[in-house]
């Protein structure tokens, strides 16, 4: 005989179970075929309820007057269950296909929460009748705080800066979850940014959390030894300013009436640090 362990996949408790209360009227019950429809920002299932009899001589039950009646929907996590659809195929044996329907839950000890110990679960009155025929659509409402999207920013990052240049492009992916697809991050900067050499630190969020971590670009070995490459002088720089460099030519020009005179000397090239090694 197969049992659960002799399943390669082994699901675990992959299933909502849905809870029905019939009203209290004289004709509530219903001998129709139902067909539920469980709706969810990741999907939905389905499934075909029989309420009526299976043999002349043998009634299910189902669905009577005043009483509870439950299903179990076999699905993956839909996130956050927006709504049930109920459909009455109508027929039935001896008729009485029309349902009174009074109250509906939804719980699941996998994708919401164990009942027995939280009680958590999607709930909603219809107080109606769902006529042979037709179809009612149920919204459904928690009656629990949901969870809000987690944020996961990744480590410290350092990078060498791009060759002949004082900064490096960086591209990096906080991770969310949250109960719907919908869940993104905002980082600023953003990912693909060019980033100075330094540290720079990074605020990813979503919702109300909020995370961060450092991005350092840092000079590779090569250009710390040559020191010659195009460099961008720190604004706290106290050198005096640089002749920038075009083509391999120097270009010339005034010295700003508040700084003194360039000397004779030949100036030094501002490297990305403030020690920078001398030529």
């Amino acid at each position: 005989m197969a049992t659960r362990e002799d399943n390669p996949f082994k699901p675990e408790l992959q299933a909502y179970g849905l809870e029905f209360y019939t009203m209290d009227t004289g004709s509530a019950g219903t001998n129709a075929d139902l067909k539920f429809k469980l709706n969810g920002c990741r999907g939905s299932s389905e499934l075909i309820y029989n309420t009526g009899f299976v043999h002349p001589t043998y009634s299910t039950g189902r669905m009577e007057a005043n009483q509870a009646d439950w299903a179990t929907i076999p699905s993956l996590n839909l996130g956050k269950l927006t709504s049930l659809e109920i459909t009455n195929f109508g027929g039935g044996f001896l008729g009485a296909p029309d349902w009174d329907l009074g109250e509906v839950s939804v719980a699941s000890a996998r994708w919401i929460s164990p009942t027995f110990l939280f009680n958590e679960k999607y709930t909603a009155t219809y107080n109606n009748t769902v006529e042979a025929g037709h179809a009612a659509k149920i919204d459904l409402h928690a009656n629990f705080n949901l969870p809000l999207p987690t944020i996961e920013c990744p480590a410290p990052i350092t990078v060498n800066n791009a060759p002949g240049k004082c900064n490096a492009v960086v591209n990096f992916a906080p991770k969310v979850e949250g109960l719907c697809p919908d869940v993104t991050a905002e980082s600023k900067p953003p990912s693909g940014s060019i980033f100075d050499v330094g540290t720079t630190n990074v605020s990813s969020t979503r919702a109300q959390r909020r995370r961060g971590f450092a991005v350092v670009p840092a000079q590779s070995d090569g250009e710390r030894r040559r020191g010659t490459a195009d460099r961008v002088p720190r604004s706290d720089d106290r050198r005096m300013p640089q002749a920038p460099r075009r083509h391999g030519r120097r270009l010339r020009r005034s010295p700003p009436t508040t700084v003194p005179p360039p000397s004779r000397r030949r100036p030094r090239l501002a490297a990305c640090s403030r020690s920078a090694p001398r030529r």
